[in-house]
């Protein structure tokens, strides 16, 4: 393999599914994730985009594992709940609907990410897609008789070349398929059988039906389905990881696939352009919404650090249009994720004592940790001003370099055929409210805890301030990508 090939396949990233696969294998406990999926569904994102722009099965599956990856980070925030739910039928429910959300996306995702990568390889004439990679152990084989063929007689090769015949027959990919599905209800059903004990009239009544506490089976419950799990899951992975790498391995598929990509997508920088500040405007939507501070027993169940990863990742995107504020802002996002982490653990260290009885509502827990907040613990108050603090230079310097690079975008788009120039004032007037309301949420969260001191539900008003932020936020969004990116990704 000449190393222009290497280069070729390496640019198509298709390593990256097998690596994404590694985080979805495991067992969970109810919605609790030892390794977080969300992380494996961006990986696999990113190995099938260049399929994507070539591949309406190939982009239908990326837009399910995007769905998935949106879930998923709803599940990893909904565990912060768990702990204050004293109805165990709650997680119950979370875990059955997070597993039926997930199997309508993952099972569509999974189907289509097939058929594209079949459709490729029927449209450049490789029909190895369609089938499993031999076993190492039968290649050995095939190639040991191979060997020796030329010092057998007519009646010997007859017999080895039969024999060679039924080592090279290999299962349809279909079977890898229904074995991925599979794989997924099992490892769905893993979080919600040994919840369904709470269900149980045991935990409504506490009557012991002929002497059997069902709660009893909980833990005996996780076990075998960890059991069973890993013994479905991990020949899963193994299988799927040797399927993809076997497609990266088809030299021909992968340069014939690179070269459409490289005239077609890469050739077309408006249009990347486009697809990427799309991607950049989604991260920073996500990170805005996230900015609600609601804490429930003095620790905020949103916390800021999430927020700050989402930033982070807004920042690498846009390095290519100022790098200097690029890096800059993403340090200051790293910084406040830093500080965000320290200060979750502090609200629960300081936290960590109080007890919440059964009657207590959802709505009195979050009161009563506010209080505890700040009136026994008058230090965080100056913690918070520097994460705030952090926070707002982040802000500005994001706001900085989505106004400049928006800017620069729209001196890109190609004038009318009557020559004229896009309204640049009119189509970054939508950014005003943004800029506005996006100075008044900053300034807020570095004076919450002092506010909460005298106003206990100032939490809520800073709520209504970030849900207010997100709409405007998303109103620009549809607005610069209809007069800007759209027309960026058609020339128009």
């Amino acid at each position: 393999m000449n190393n222009a090939m290497k280069i070729k396949k390496d640019k198509l990233s298709l390593w990256k599914i097998a690596l994404g696969a590694i985080f979805l294998f495991n067992p969970t406990i109810n919605i609790v994730d030892p390794l977080p999926d969300f992380i494996g569904y961006l990986f696999i994102i990113s190995g099938i985009s260049a399929l994507a722009y070539l591949n309406d099965d190939c982009l239908a599956a990326k837009k399910s594992f995007v769905y998935l990856t949106v879930l998923s980070v709803a599940k990893l925030l909904m565990c912060f709940l768990l702990p204050f739910i004293m109805d165990d039928t709650m997680g119950t429910l979370f875990a059955f609907s997070f597993a039926v959300a997930e199997g309508v996306f993952f099972i569509g995702g999974v189907y289509r990410l097939f058929e594209g990568i079949a459709s490729l390889g029927m449209r450049y004439g490789n029909e190895n897609v369609f089938y499993m990679p031999l076993k190492k152990r039968k290649a050995k084989k095939i190639a040991a008789i191979s060997q020796r063929l030329s010092s057998m007689n007519d009646a010997e090769k007859s017999m080895a070349q039969k024999k060679i015949s039924r080592l090279e027959k290999r299962k349809g990919v279909n079977s890898l398929r229904n074995f991925t599905v599979a794989a997924f209800l099992v490892r769905a059903a893993g979080g919600v059988i040994p919840t369904l004990p709470s269900l149980s009239m045991t935990n409504i009544t506490e009557f012991y039906a002929d002497g059997i506490n069902w709660r009893n089976y909980t833990a005996p419950l996780y076990i075998f389905v960890w059991i069973v799990g890993f013994a479905v899951c991990i020949p899963w992975l193994v299988k799927f990881s040797g399927y993809i790498k076997s497609v990266a391995r088809e030299d021909e598929l992968c340069e014939k696939i690179y070269e459409r990509y490289s005239t077609e997508v890469l050739s077309d920088p408006l249009r990347l352009t486009a697809d990427r500040m799309k991607n950049t405007f989604i991260l920073i939507l996500v990170g805005l919404a996230l900015l609600v501070y609601m804490p429930v027993d003095g620790i905020n169940i949103f916390p800021g650090f999430i927020s700050a990863s989402l930033f982070f990742a807004a920042f690498a995107f846009m390095y290519r249009e100022n790098a200097v504020l690029s890096v800059a802002g993403a340090a200051s996002s790293f910084g406040y994720g830093v500080l965000s982490v320290i200060g979750t653990y502090l609200q629960a260290d300081y936290a960590k004592d109080y007890v919440r009885s059964e009657n207590d509502s959802l709505y009195k827990a979050v009161t009563h940790g506010v209080i505890r907040a700040v009136e026994k613990f008058e230090n965080m108050q100056i913690y918070a001003w520097i994460e705030g603090g952090l926070l707002l230079v982040t802000g500005v310097l994001l706001a900085v370099l989505v106004f400049a690079s928006i800017n620069r975008h729209i001196d890109m788009i190609p004038k009318r055929a009557d020559g004229k120039s896009p309204d640049k004032k009119k189509i970054l007037a939508c950014l005003i409210p943004v800029l506005v309301l996006g100075i008044i949420v900053l300034l807020a969260n570095c004076v919450l805890l002092t506010a909460m001191k005298y106003l206990t539900e100032a939490w809520i008003i800073n709520a209504i301030l970030v849900i207010a932020l997100f709409c405007v936020a998303l109103r620009a969004y549809y607005s610069l990508s209809d007069s800007v990116y759209e027309r960026l990704r058609r020339k128009y």
